[in-house]
């Protein structure tokens, strides 16, 4: 059973296979359900210019340095390395 709207009649309905309005009989102007979905326009919005993943393999001592000056500039890895490259 789709919980169904009809935007004609302004009615919900449950049906269980075809969207025709119970009410009004209308084929066209059903639409399924909206409640508890996600809100229009919610979530992150696309970045411009897509980042690049890299995988690097660092000693274990390299490593936790890297946490460590990460956490001194309270900075992700990403930025403190981004950071890093365009100061050089």
């Amino acid at each position: 059973m789709k919980e169904l709207h009809c935007k004609k009649c302004d009615n919900w309905t449950q049906h269980p296979d075809d969207a025709k309005c119970e009410w009004c009989g209308s084929l066209d102007t059903v639409t399924t359900s909206t409640r508890g979905g996600a809100r229009k326009g919610a979530g992150r919005k696309p970045r411009t210019i897509k980042r690049k993943s890299i995988t690097v393999r660092l000693e274990p001592q390299d490593a936790d340095r890297l946490r460590e000056l990460c956490s001194a500039e309270d900075l992700s890895q990403a930025n403190w390395i981004a950071k890093q490259i365009r100061i050089n």
